[in-house]
């Protein structure tokens, strides 16, 4: 993108290579707002839920993965999964998302806890 800086009079009229600087300016603030828009549609929410993951070893040992089917498949696998840990019993250690694929995600904790309840959040992907 090139800017032109012009200083306008009062009463000027406008032509010729000023009125393309700004028609040039206007078709790139298009062109701009398309992109950002494109860009905010990636980073929607598409999808919400809440899984419980239970551990029945005992530390350093850990069973608590969980495959999360998504309600909506995604038309591909470029999606984020938030994750925020609502209740637990223990350590949690980490919460690891994991083997994403258009219907579906993997998810885990690390830690201790025989009980984790996490609420999940996937951005973007974009539906079929």
């Amino acid at each position: 993108m090139a800017y032109v800086l012009h200083n306008f009079q009062d009463g000027q009229v406008l032509t010729g290579q000023a009125m393309d600087d700004i028609d040039q300016a206007l078709l790139e603030h298009d062109e701009a707002l398309t992109l950002l828009n494109q860009q905010m549609q990636k980073l929607r929410v598409v999808e919400t839920g809440t899984v419980t993951l239970t551990n029945s070893l005992e530390f350093p040992f850990n069973n608590s993965r969980k495959t999360v089917a998504l309600v909506t498949a995604q038309a591909n696998s470029d999606y984020l999964v938030d994750v925020e840990v609502d209740e637990a019993n223990g350590n949690v250690g980490e919460v690891i998302v994991s083997s994403r694929m258009t219907n579906g995600f993997a998810i885990e904790h690390t830690g201790s806890a025989t009980s984790v309840t996490v609420n999940y959040f996937v951005i973007g992907g974009f539906t079929e």
